[in-house]
């Protein structure tokens, strides 16, 4: 009844010249099934209806169906040529479709029409989808299994067909509420939200009324299936693929079978833990141009992406710091005989050859204030399991820092606290070998700090965090700001990103012409201009991990 109903209103208007998108009225359709839930049961796909012309039908899902990589292995060029395509067009194709919905999909030169949809297609406003709440797409707890990037807002971050045209090994994909980013073509934890084009009239017969609680549900013709060939008697000599279960696409700190060697896509072999093996060189690899560095050692593996969201203006970079029970983060003086005496960061980090090394919490800069008769506060402060300062906080403190505390382990761990939750001494008691003093902290126990961070580092600015994802496993954020490329971020963003990948713990660190990242003792994001400079700031100690 409604379906006729709208029909004459179609009608109607069309006799008065007016208009009128099918989509923007009854904008769902059912067609297909994929795995939906967790533990990989099957349920209907539901799509949104774009466009029903002479051209076809044209269908977007209305949900993030699943996480993978654009392209795992080998060299990345484009789309066209990517796994991700031909997992669409073939896999995909067949397990989500029977033989009469396969019947229904368009064809171009005998390829069915299953793709991603391209940035420009989704900068379309004439579909009545295409708006920042169009963009946005939840996924299905099976993509959430997955490992699929999942925003606080309960949105995923997913593909497009469409190139980075500032990296050439990544791929342009939608992010938190709508805005277009990119990431490397290898990641597998990007949401994959297929679109498809129907023959034209597909809808012709449907039922239902078009919405999300009833869909369209389309006719199907009748197919003759095709007749299976025979069985073969004898299994054909094929080279078959027997590390499925141990190669991983991306560093992701899942280990290998027992024994068996892992496989991750940029690293030669590595050992079940994910490191190479004991005796080995180090191996080192640097594409400044794709914006792709990583390192692996006996003791260590670093995997550092640099990232470009060129509509919102932002530039970072993420490092995934992967390391053993032999290896930890720690701070490392200029001068320990002196721990006022400053120096470049670099010059710091190849004093002691640190392979990865970043900023603390500028601590010293208190300290000298209070020097020049300036009554800052500095915190808890801890080095090498010595307490250096351990003052109590204001707690109506409303001044940027408010001196929360991070604490760094020597068993690989690191934990997080309000200002005046626990003195310094009690955390060195509790095994503690570094107490910094800065914050807000970021996440704890996987939760943001809501109040922490909408009081403090509330501006666009330079910032720097550490997070990590487990005991072993830490996360390096660096946001540029001040420059050309990238206006900075709040706090706020950096949490939310933390929580993203995977952090139940994350802190922010000092940020400004004080946030650095250096690898194999060169600094690779860029200083934004500052009272005239474009240098880091001098600083008298480094954090950092491994030794060149």
């Amino acid at each position: 009844m409604l379906r006729k109903i709208f029909l004459v209103l179609l009608a109607l208007a069309l006799l008065a010249g007016a208009p009128v998108s099918l989509a923007q009225e009854m904008g769902c359709v059912q067609f297909g099934t994929y795995k939906t839930q967790a533990d990989g049961s099957t349920a209907p796909i539901v799509w949104k209806l774009l466009s029903d012309n002479a051209g076809g039908v044209l269908l977007l899902s209305e949900y993030v169906l699943d996480a993978r990589p654009v392209q795992s292995e080998g060299r990345f060029n484009g789309y066209e040529y990517s796994e991700i395509k031909r997992w669409l067009e073939g896999e995909f194709f067949e397990q989500a479709f029977v033989p009469g919905e396969q019947a229904l999909i368009a064809l171009e030169d005998g390829t069915p029409l299953v793709t991603l949809p391209s940035v420009e297609e989704l900068r379309e406003k004439d579909g009545g989808f295409f708006d920042t709440e169009g963009l946005r797409a939840r996924p299905t707890p099976y993509a959430v299994k997955q490992g699929v990037q999942k925003y606080s807002g309960g949105d995923a971050s997913y593909w497009t067909r469409t190139r980075s045209q500032s990296n050439a090994g990544s791929q342009r994909r939608v992010m938190e509420k709508g805005s277009f980013g990119y990431s490397p073509a290898s990641y597998s934890n990007i949401g994959v939200r297929p679109m498809l084009r129907l023959v034209s009239g597909a809808l012709a017969d449907a039922r239902g009324a078009g919405t999300l609680n009833d869909p369209f549900i389309l006719s199907l013709p009748a197919v003759t299936p095709a007749t299976p060939p025979p069985e073969a008697t004898e299994a054909p000599e094929t080279e078959t693929e027997t590390e499925t279960q141990d190669t991983l696409t991306q560093s992701n700190g899942q280990p290998a079978a027992q024994g068996e060697p892992l496989l991750i896509e940029g690293f030669p072999p590595l050992t079940a833990q994910g490191f190479l093996p004991a005796g080995q060189a180090p191996y080192v690899f640097k594409d400044e141009e794709q914006g792709v560095w990583r390192y692996a050692s006996p003791t260590l593996r670093l995997v550092i992406t640099r990232h470009q969201d060129i509509d919102n203006k932002l530039r970072w970079f993420e490092s995934h710091i992967f390391f053993t029970e032999d290896e930890s983060f720690q701070m490392y003086p200029f001068d320990p005989g002196n721990r006022r005496k400053m120096s470049p960061m670099e010059k710091i980090a190849n004093k002691y050859n640190l392979v990865y090394a970043l900023n603390g919490d500028y601590y010293i800069y208190r300290v000298n204030m209070n020097r020049d008769g300036k009554k800052f506060v500095i915190g808890k402060v801890a080095r090498d399991f010595k307490i250096l300062y351990d003052q109590p906080i204001n707690p109506n403190r409303k001044t940027h820092p408010n001196l929360d505390v991070m604490a760094l382990y020597p068993d690989g761990s690191m934990s997080v606290h309000g200002a005046n939750e626990m003195t310094a001494e009690q955390l060195i008691k509790a095994g503690a070998r570094d107490v910094l003093s800065f914050g807000p902290w970021l996440v704890r126990d996987g939760e943001i700090n809501v109040q922490g961070v909408a009081n403090f580092g509330v501006t666009q600015q330079p910032r720097a965090g550490l997070g990590m994802v487990g005991k072993g496993h830490f996360l390096h954020i660096v946001v540029e700001s001040r420059t050309s490329k990238s206006k900075g971020v709040n706090t706020t963003w950096l949490a939310e990103r933390f929580q993203a990948l995977g952090c139940g713990t994350a802190f922010n660190l000092d940020g400004g012409q004080t946030a650095v990242l250096i690898f194999m003792g060169e600094q690779l994001n860029e200083i934004g201009k500052y009272d005239g400079k474009t240098n880091s700031r001098e600083q008298n100690e480094i954090m950092g991990i491994g030794t060149r």
